[in-house]
């Protein structure tokens, strides 16, 4: 019997590195397909609500199940894949933090600031970064 050799040193990566990637990156991918379907479920959406809410999921896991099978163009897929949503999901918070500056005011946003940078000033007072 002809024994079946598969290269899997890509990259220079070992195998446990190359498994553990792999399962969180299918995690990450159903977590957000699942979360996208308990949200669209939860408000009693319309099944094309649903959908949209959870595609973004659906498409990650697609990718990276075909970036296992061929890293180069898999990875290039999802570089792509994480352009075109970062910049919907960049639209999104941008609009609506416009709105919510309209009809707030900067109170939540300063001390949100001050809190970011006494824990940054403090982890950096005691080495951790």
């Amino acid at each position: 019997m002809r024994q079946l050799h598969l290269n899997l040193n890509w990259y220079g990566l070992q195998d446990w590195e190359r498994v553990v990637a792999r399962v969180l990156s299918l995690a990450w991918g159903v977590f957000w397909a699942w979360f996208g379907f308990a949200s669209g479920a939860a408000e009693y959406a319309s099944i094309a609500d649903t959908i949209l809410q959870t595609l973004p999921g659906l498409l990650f896991i697609g990718v990276s199940l075909f970036a296992w099978k061929s890293p180069a163009a898999g990875g290039a897929m999802l570089m792509a894949l994480a352009f075109v949503v970062s910049a919907i999901v960049s639209f999104v918070v941008v609009k609506w933090l416009l709105r919510y500056v309209q009809t707030h005011t900067f109170t939540a946003f300063g001390w949100y600031r001050i809190a970011i940078a006494a824990t940054t000033v403090a982890l950096m007072a005691t080495g951790t970064i």
